[in-house]
């Protein structure tokens, strides 16, 4: 699995939201590779929307609103196709 996040590194929602990808991805002993996206060339190339945002093979998954250790669980769980 491959995870993006999307934002610009010294925000702190993009920090919060690092932090709790990283949290879910060992909890969840799932195997991923986490890429940060934080330069403003790169970042344009991605649809409008608030960020910081996470992408999981290339599908967005959430932004900023939700971007909380459980919520980040259960959409990584969605996008297996696991449950909780």
């Amino acid at each position: 699995m491959k995870i993006q996040i999307i934002g610009l590194e010294k925000d702190p929602n993009f920090q919060n939201m690092l932090q709790n990808i990283l949290h879910a991805i060992h909890e969840l002993e799932i195997e991923a590779t986490v890429d940060e996206v934080t330069d403003i060339n790169e970042i344009a190339e991605y649809p409008l929307t608030p960020y910081p945002a996470m992408y999981v093979d290339g599908e967005f998954i959430c932004h900023r609103e939700c971007n909380t250790l459980q919520h980040i669980k259960e959409c990584l769980y969605r996008k297996i196709g696991k449950p909780i």
